[in-house]
């Protein structure tokens, strides 16, 4: 007996050796870069281009609203507002966290007033990661409870394109279309967002909204590219600040109150990017 009880600890320990010598983590993609989990300060999950066609969500609370950490509130009823909090903050207007599309900021003051009155349509993104903890203060002003970024679609190596269509009660209608081509060194990708209807909850609460999105990149040499994005966003929405009272949901739980409110976003953006790769590990 003595001599099986150091044989079967030996056998332990190798084959726990193995174990941690087999087992690698997934690859994540954390803020345009991939890495391995066990290298980035805090927390990161990633919703991918998959599980977004998966869900079809019709907003970015639809999208988070099962993951781990985060807390989402619905103050309209198709979710054209953001409301998200993470560990546990305040997720009034999204104030405490950073909101970035391809790494920028997204929302209108991000280092005063940060406030999120404008988030891009889900329908043409490609993917959601958010980084909780220590390693959010990289990104910016404002991470407080952490950082959510959007990963819209990247220019395609071949041509490609669709169109769709989609329909609902209320009146509710969504038509998206995608087209992109790569002529080498030059390439870009069109994308055009336009949904609305009535809302949801037969309030009269109305929602249009009309997103395009254009990317192009032009290959100086092997190292060095030019990369450039505009945005247009286009909404109108009869939304308002004043709610129900008890009293008036119970006489009438479609009634609103405000008819004349409205809540109207109009936001061009602009990116360039010139990017030059000095070496493998430097650019």
């Amino acid at each position: 007996m003595k001599k099986i009880f150091p044989l079967l600890f030996i056998l332990l320990c190798s084959f726990v050796l193995k174990a941690q010598e087999t087992y690698r983590a997934s690859e994540l993609t954390i803020l345009g870069k991939k890495g391995d989990l066990e290298h980035v300060p805090g927390s990161v999950d990633l919703i991918s281009e998959e599980e977004l066609r998966d869900k079809n969500p019709i907003s970015l609370q639809d999208a988070l609203r099962h993951q781990p950490g985060i807390h989402v509130r619905n103050e309209d009823n198709v979710g054209l507002i953001p409301n998200i909090g993470l560990r546990g903050l305040n997720p009034d207007r999204s104030e405490r966290i950073l909101i970035l599309e391809d790494g920028m900021p997204a929302g209108l003051a991000p280092y005063t007033e940060n406030a999120s009155y404008y988030i891009p349509p889900m329908e043409r993104m490609d993917g959601v990661e958010f980084l909780k903890g220590s390693g959010s203060i990289l990104w910016g002003p404002q991470t407080v409870g952490g950082v959510l970024n959007f990963i819209s679609p990247k220019i395609p190596k071949k041509q490609r394109g669709f169109l769709r269509f989609e329909g609902g009660h209320h009146n509710y209608a969504l038509v998206h279309g995608r087209f992109g081509k790569n002529w080498k060194p030059f390439g870009f990708d069109l994308n055009v967002t336009h949904k609305q209807g009535d809302g949801f909850t037969r309030r009269d609460e109305d929602f249009r909204l009309s997103n395009f999105s254009g990317k192009m990149e032009f290959r100086i040499s092997e190292r060095t590219k030019l990369w450039t994005k505009h945005t247009y966003h286009d909404q109108r929405s009869s939304q308002s600040y004043l709610g129900l009272t008890q009293a008036l949901f119970e006489s009438d739980p479609h009634f609103n109150p405000v008819m004349n409110d409205h809540y109207d976003v109009h936001r061009y953006d602009a990116q360039a990017s010139l990017q030059h790769f000095f070496k493998d590990n430097l650019e």
